[in-house]
């Protein structure tokens, strides 16, 4: 698994994160994989009150290890769909975790 490049939990690369400047209510990503990474959105606080109601201002502690259910395995689909075009599956619990959130 790439961990090296990857947040083990979180949103995207370990370069990218959300920065929030609580003295001027702006927001930023950090890191240079997005067209609009290191450009401040003067608004975005004021879209996540209004529109999602997500705060800003609310820190959440990190899980060093979440629950994860065991993975439920088909082994008629795998069978059936063979190794056509894959060149590796996993059913590790990091690999699930990085990926239920769209790695």
């Amino acid at each position: 698994m790439r961990v090296e490049i990857n947040h083990l939990q979180g949103w995207g690369y370990k370069d990218t994160q959300f920065h929030f400047d609580g003295k001027t209510n702006r927001a930023k990503v950090t890191g240079y994989r997005y067209p609009y990474s290191e450009k401040w959105m003067p608004n975005l606080k004021s879209f996540t009150d209004e529109v999602t109601g997500i705060d800003l201002d609310v820190r959440m502690p990190l899980n060093p290890n979440p629950h994860v259910a065991a993975p439920v395995i088909n082994h008629e689909f795998l069978k059936e769909i063979g190794e056509r075009g894959f060149t590796r599956r996993s059913f590790e619990k990091w690999e699930r975790i990085m990926h239920s959130h769209g790695e």
